[in-house]
């Protein structure tokens, strides 16, 4: 299924192999006496009993794709390949196997080996096709259709596929063109007229696209894509209640299908009906948690209503399910965060406004010098507390945290050499009082610390020489901050 994020509409792709690969003639198919013989698959018990035969595997894998056991089904075509490598109907199926479980590369490569094998095999085309779609190979989907059809003009399912290619390049008439052809050839293709209804939205002709709509309900009143599209098209023609109706008659059909609530929440929101917008989005998430539209839409309207930390809470879901969004969303985040980040910090919640500015800086790294600093200082404080409390370890993290957040952070390194000492690394604890003075020359405590240090070593009497504790200067904010010396 095709989601169109910008009008929120659905365009699906159909399937038509598992219906068209029946073999109607086994002798067709030469098998290779001299291939090795084949090795029992845990899967497969029974096949042995009918006998070492191409033909066997490959009725037993359609049996296999028929009970939706798509895993075995691939080790029989696999098998019936290795009995008869040039068993072009057996790729055709081990395709459609390895396509239900996701594996698209090794199914386009199943495909075009039936197809190279026989030039004329319809299905195989069609299947590529449908394989390269969803990898986003959109002109080689549509060479491969346009192959099928060729060989055989007559085929709805192929015009439709087609369509679907075609407008997802956004080569509207065309698509246009390969929807009609599809519904002549089959007259009640729901799914026909639900997506030529997209094409003729997304060419502003709402009127026509309305009438496709009802016809696709008509033929099949339980395709709920189709009303969700009908109340998009009618909630642009200002209908109101109409575009409801649709939109709680698509939810009735498919109690999972988010985008029609998602729809009503847009339309309550042009209506100025806020609390029923947000209900809306809402249930939409609750619907569909990978959602993404709906989670920006309910940013936006927390947002305005000035409550930014429930709208960044939006915001980053939206993110984790959709990097790319990145440049839309992060300046929000950050700057909530850092609002966030500063209230908590000023009420003592360092962790917590810790956690927060980290979310900022994440969002817009250009944050990292400004907030660096109360990030080092909210850090510091932390690891001060823990050394209080004889948390060694954790100081020792946390003030290594801090210099990381602001690396000219004398009095963090002068602490650090404290929680060092305590912890029995001398020589790191040296370090880091020598640190400390090298970036204050006029940091009396480290001066002492070190020189406590380096007394009970001998050799180092000349360096104690030079430590001779300076006048102390005028304090600066900074040197105020904790982490005088411990004797």
């Amino acid at each position: 299924m095709f989601q169109n994020h910008k009008t929120n509409n659905l365009f699906s792709a159909a399937l038509i192999s598992l219906s068209l690969t029946t073999v109607t003639n086994a002798s067709a198919f030469t098998i290779n006496n001299a291939s090795p013989a084949a090795k029992k698959p845990s899967y497969l018990p029974e096949i042995f009993a009918q006998g070492f035969t191409a033909e066997n595997f490959y009725r037993q894998g359609m049996a296999l794709l028929q009970q939706k056991k798509f895993k075995e089904a691939e080790a029989a075509f696999q098998q019936a390949i290795n009995l008869s490598p040039n068993y072009a109907i057996a790729y055709q199926s081990l395709g459609i196997a390895l396509q239900q479980q996701n594996k698209l590369e090794e199914a386009a490569t199943a495909y075009q080996k039936a197809v190279k094998l026989n030039s004329n095999y319809v299905q195989a085309y069609n299947n590529l096709g449908i394989v390269l779609r969803k990898q986003g190979k959109l002109t080689e989907a549509i060479a491969a259709y346009q192959q099928a059809l060729k060989l055989n003009p007559d085929l709805a399912a192929v015009h439709y596929n087609l369509g679907i290619a075609l407008y997802e390049q956004k080569k509207l008439p065309a698509a246009m063109m390969a929807l009609k052809e599809a519904i002549r050839l089959q007259p009640e293709l729901a799914e026909g007229y639900n997506n030529l209804g997209l094409v003729l939205y997304e060419q502003g002709n709402l009127t026509e696209a309305i009438s496709a709509y009802q016809q696709a309900v008509r033929i099949n009143p339980k395709l709920a894509t189709a009303y969700t599209n009908l109340g998009k098209a009618l909630q642009q023609q200002g209908k109101k209640d109409e575009a409801i109706a649709a939109y709680s008659q698509a939810t009735r059909i498919d109690p999972n299908l988010a985008e029609a609530q998602f729809n009503l929440g847009n339309l309550m929101k042009e209506g100025g009906n806020t609390q029923q917008a947000i209900a809306a989005y809402q249930d939409a998430i609750k619907r569909n948690p990978n959602f993404v539209q709906s989670y920006i839409s309910l940013g936006d309207i927390l947002w305005n209503q000035g409550n930014a930390e429930a709208a960044s809470l939006q915001y980053q879901e939206a993110l984790r399910l959709q990097p790319f969004l990145a440049p839309k969303l992060n300046s929000r985040i950050a700057e909530t965060n850092k609002n966030i980040g500063d209230r908590l910090y000023q009420a003592g919640k360092i962790s917590e406004a810790i956690a927060k500015y980290e979310i900022a800086i994440k969002a817009n790294p250009n944050l990292r010098e400004s907030i660096g600093v109360k990030l080092a200082e909210a850090t510091y404080k932390l690891a001060e507390k823990s050394l209080k409390q004889g948390q060694i370890a954790n100081a020792i993290n946390q003030y290594q945290q801090a210099i990381n957040f602001q690396p000219n952070f004398p009095i963090a390194y002068n602490s650090l050499g404290i929680a060092l000492l305590k912890d029995g690394r001398k020589p790191e604890a040296i370090n880091a009082w020598r640190e400390a003075i090298r970036l204050d020359p006029n940091l009396s405590e480290a001066y002492t610390n070190l020189g406590n240090a380096l007394r009970s070593d001998t050799s180092t009497q000349p360096e104690i020489q030079k430590l001779q504790t300076p006048k102390p200067p005028t304090q600066t904010p900074q040197q105020k901050k904790p982490g005088t010396s411990k004797k």
